[in-house]
This record gives C-alpha cells, structure tokens and sequence, in this order.
C-alpha cells in the first residue's frame, strides 16, 4: 500500500477533538447525532457532549395513508395519532439520562400531544438543574401547563421561548428572571395575573415579543421596562377589518408610549387599525431609524404621513401583503416630500412586488425624491415580469446619482 493510498483511507475526522466533532453535530437533528454512536468506538459517546438539545416530533413522524380518522393535522402539515405515541417521549427520556454536558446551551421541544405531563415536568426540572441558557416549547394541544417555580430564579437562563400557553408562578417578591434577555410568548387563554405581572419583572429584559391568538377576551398587558430595544406585538385578528375602535384607540396609545423606539415595525393590521385614528398627524418618532410596513387595501393614505414623523429614518423596508385594483386604494402622491427622504434615507427595500401601478408609483416616487440613495432593493414575485420593470425603472428620473436598483 502506497502513501497516497493510507492516506485516503486514514479516518482523519474521528482524530478531531471532542469539541469540533461536537460542532459538527450540531448541524445534526439530535436523532441523526446520536446514530453517530454506531460509526465506531470513537462516535460511541461524542453525542452525549452536545450542549444543545433540540426535541422535535416531525421527525419522528409517519405518513398516513388511507383513511384519516383518528388523526390530527398540524397547521404545518404533519399529521399524527390522537392517541400520544409514547416513543417519542421515550427519545427525549433517554437522551436527557444520557447526555452530560456540564451546561445545557439551549432546549427545545415541539410536540403536539403528550403522554404524560408529570414526565414532562421532569425534563424541565433536569435542564434547570443543568444550568440551561435557553429554552423554547411548543405543546400545541396543550392548555395552561405549569411550569416549575424554579425557573423563575434561574440565573443563567437568557432566552425564553413559550409558543403556548403556560402557567408561571411569580414569586411574592416579584424577583425572577434575572438574566432573561429574550422573551417570547405566543398566548391563547391567557391569565391576566400573568400578562399583568410577567412583562415588567425582569431586569435585564431586552427583546419581548407577545402573541395574542383569542382575540375575543380581553387581556390587560402591563410592560414595563428600562432595559427594552425591541417589542413585537401580534394579535391574530384582533384588529384587521373590525369596527372595533376600542381595539384602534388601544394601539394609539401603545404607539405614543414608543416614541423612543430606533427600530419601526407596523403590520398591516396594526396600519389598518392607525388609519382610523391618524388622519394628518402621527407621533414623532425622532430616533428610528429603520422602518418595515406592511399594507393591504388600506394603508396606503397614511404611508406619507407615517414618513413624516419619522426625521431620521435611514432604511425604509415595504411590503403589499394583498393585490390592489381599485385607485382609491392605491398609493396617492403628497405634495410635501417628508424630510427623511431629502436628507436621510440611504436604503429601501420592496418586497413582493408585482409591478402594479400602484407600486411602480411609490417606487417613482422614492427614486425621485430620495437624494442620499444609495441602494434600492425590489423582490418581485413570480408572476412579476422583471425585464419589463427594469425598462420601466429606466426611464424613472432618480435624485440620487449614487443609487444602485437591484431586482431578484
């Protein structure tokens, strides 16, 4: 055997150390990381070091055929038994038993329907001994699961991701959450002493986000925070196409309490919602500098006013989420250019496109009167004819000579 040929068949991947094997499984679901164990004597234990454990049944799913009765099908698709196959939740026990990282980086979970919830508590009772930094759960038919007190006084937990309901009890002394940079939860039947309590307790709290899927109770949510850069609010429709002016009258006053806000997101719900209220004034919002709106039939009217309140504005992100034909509807052209876009605004991005007039007059418009431009971005759909925009886009008069147009 020559030296070429020892060479090529050396194993040179199971010489690494320990801590690279383990990086390199970590792009592994944790089932295909822990068939490594089969490869040889080397892969036996290397697994068993991942610091991120990460539970998702989809993977461990079937397909079904025939007939459909006696199973649930996600909203992602993936169908399963109404009955919980007790497998999985023997997975996620064996890999918990198994696995000794001195800290647990992150641990999540999705799964649909479980067995038996006592086992449940149990593995969250073994990453918080473990020290874990972040934790994410999904129990999609699952309603108001308690979770143990003592994650509330873990100190090393950073992020924290609830995608269903979940019970917490906050200690008397209101201290909890100490580290916890990241919040986010997505609420069905929420408890009002939570939402109440939950969102002003923590100290070092710089990103919530807070999902709101019953938009039929109503629910007090109390933030409070000196620490917070980034909040997302969605409520499912809890405002779009409704005559509820209580709903636009509550949105209104979240906004004035976020003039200090550098980063501007507003759906097209939440537009719909201002538009009522808005008619040719909005809260100056002097430090953003970064906006991304969305709208749909409506919205439109107050896109212009909504740039105008925003003085410093550098990057402005747009999208239409619904095709427009009617003209009243569309975008309507102002006669006071906002300040932003004269001496500012440095990149736009429109997402979507579809080459309709009433995009193709916002983005002749931009191309006008923005005169520090130096990149526009537009993602056309599919049914978008990109040849034919770029001769459009050709012929649009542009107030920055540095402006580069890219089309995806």
């Amino acid at each position: 055997m020559n030296e070429h040929e020892s060479l090529s068949k050396e194993d040179r991947i199971s010489q690494l150390p320990d801590g690279i094997l383990c990086h390199i499984l970590s792009f592994l679901p944790i089932k295909c990381a822990l068939a490594t164990c089969i490869l040889s004597s080397r892969w036996k234990f290397v697994w068993t070091l991942l610091p991120n454990l990460c539970f998702d049944e989809r993977l461990h799913m079937r397909p079904v055929y025939g007939q459909h009765m006696g199973y649930i099908f996600r909203k992602d698709g993936f169908c399963f038994s109404e009955d919980p196959n007790p497998v999985f939740e023997n997975f996620v026990t064996r890999v918990l038993h198994l696995t000794n990282p001195t800290a647990i980086g992150k641990f999540s979970l999705d799964r649909w329907a479980l067995s038996d919830l006592t086992r449940f508590r149990s593995w969250v009772d073994s990453i918080i001994m473990r020290n874990v930094c972040e934790i994410e759960l999904f129990l999609g038919s699952h309603k108001l699961v308690r979770l143990p007190e003592s994650i509330c006084t873990l100190k090393t937990l950073e992020v924290l991701k609830l995608y269903s309901d979940f019970v917490i009890k906050i200690p008397p002394s209101g201290l909890c959450f100490r580290s916890l940079k990241v919040l986010t939860v997505v609420l069905e039947y929420p408890d009002n002493n939570l939402t109440e309590r939950l969102f002003s307790i923590c100290p070092a709290l710089e990103d919530l986000s807070i999902g709101h899927l019953d938009d039929k109770s109503l629910i007090n949510f109390n933030i409070s925070s000196t620490t917070l850069k980034r909040l997302c609010l969605s409520f499912t429709n809890g405002v779009a196409y409704s005559n509820n002016w209580h709903k636009s009258g509550r949105a209104q006053r979240l906004l004035n309490s976020l003039t200090k806000a550098k980063f501007l997101a507003l759906s097209a719900d939440t537009v719909y919602a201002l538009d009522k209220i808005y008619k040719d004034v909005f809260p100056k919002f002097p430090n953003v500098t970064c906006l991304a709106v969305k709208v749909e039939l409506f919205g439109w009217r107050l896109l212009p006013i909504i740039l105008s309140s925003l003085p410093n504005l550098e990057e402005f992100v747009f999208e239409k989420k619904l095709s427009c034909h009617f003209e009243e509807f569309g975008w309507i052209e102002q006669p006071n250019i906002p300040l932003c876009l004269l001496l500012h605004v440095k990149k736009i991005e429109i997402k979507k496109f579809e080459g309709q007039k009433d995009e193709l007059g916002l983005v002749k418009y931009l191309l006008k009167n923005c005169k520090v431009l130096n990149k526009v971005i537009i993602r056309c759909k599919e049914t978008a004819s990109k040849e034919n925009l770029c001769q459009k886009l050709d012929k649009l008069q542009r107030g920055s000579m540095t402006c580069e147009v890219e089309i995806f």
